[in-house]
């Protein structure tokens, strides 16, 4: 829904933000949780592929694998904005 209202141009800029803050917010996690550290580089990664489409599929029809990887973001942004509610939630219990 996301990508249609505000489109890929803003969206997927702010998604890789959120895989590249979430990689930021895992590194103290990941140092004292060795097997987190997984985690952590996939959110790198995640960024990476997000700004990786974006710039495979300016200025073209999307193909069958942008519209693919569309729904991944789609499905990953409502997951960080679920994180980010249980979060609030957390912090205010």
């Amino acid at each position: 829904m996301l990508y249609r209202v505000i489109g890929k141009k803003r969206l997927y800029p702010l998604i890789a933000k959120g895989e590249y803050s979430a990689e930021n917010t895992y590194a103290p996690v990941a140092e004292k949780y060795p097997e987190v550290q997984s985690v952590k580089e996939d959110e790198k990664r995640h960024g990476d592929t997000v700004l990786a489409l974006l710039r495979e599929t300016e200025g073209n029809a999307p193909s069958g694998k942008a519209i693919l990887a569309g729904v991944g973001v789609v499905l990953t942004a409502a997951a960080i904005l679920c994180l980010k509610k249980s979060r609030n939630k957390i912090k205010t219990i």
